[in-house]
């Protein structure tokens, strides 16, 4: 199967995870408690809402592994064939609305995570680089953060460090 930028980007987020520790925790009865593991939900739209199937150990899975059941947890989801250990347990979720032309939005999120990465549409866009006008795919990622966890700063460095993993994959090996 080819590679899809979902797969990347939760290659991307779940390493940045094990980096941030307030960003992989959640608020669990007035508690903040931190993982020790990444376990990353992924939105999945259904025609009549949304669910969130979670991959567990996502930062220890390579890019093939986590499309692999990426597509296995999305199609039981449309199916309606999903058990309770299939959406329990996230510790961070990523939703993508790149699908429908979003350029941008305000993800909500999956309690009692700390945050949530949103995906947009990937854009032919003029860019300057060296002097030159040229063009280049862009795409641009949301992130809402419970600030009880996760203040402005934090937050804006979880998502610095998974852009640079983005844009300079060699640093995931």
């Amino acid at each position: 199967n080819k590679v899809s930028f979902t797969e990347i980007i939760t290659k991307c987020a779940a390493r940045a995870l094990t980096e941030f520790k307030y960003v992989n925790a959640s608020l669990i009865n007035g508690q903040i408690v931190y993982h020790d593991y990444v376990n990353v939900g992924m939105a999945v739209a259904l025609d009549d809402g949304l669910i969130v199937p979670v991959i567990k150990d996502a930062n220890k899975k390579s890019i093939a592994k986590l499309g692999e059941e990426i597509r296995d947890l999305s199609g039981k989801a449309r199916k309606g064939q999903l058990g309770p250990d299939n959406v329990s347990g996230g510790t961070f979720t990523i939703t993508n609305l790149g699908m429908f032309g979003v350029d941008a939005f305000t993800p909500i999120i999956n309690q009692p995570e700390s945050a949530i990465l949103g995906v947009c549409r990937i854009v032919e866009t003029p860019v300057v680089i060296n002097g030159e006008i040229v063009i280049r795919p862009l795409m641009t990622l949301c992130m809402t953060c419970d600030h009880r966890l996760v203040d402005g700063a934090v937050g804006a460095k979880f998502l610095a460090r998974v852009v640079q993993l983005l844009e300079q994959p060699l640093l995931l090996v």
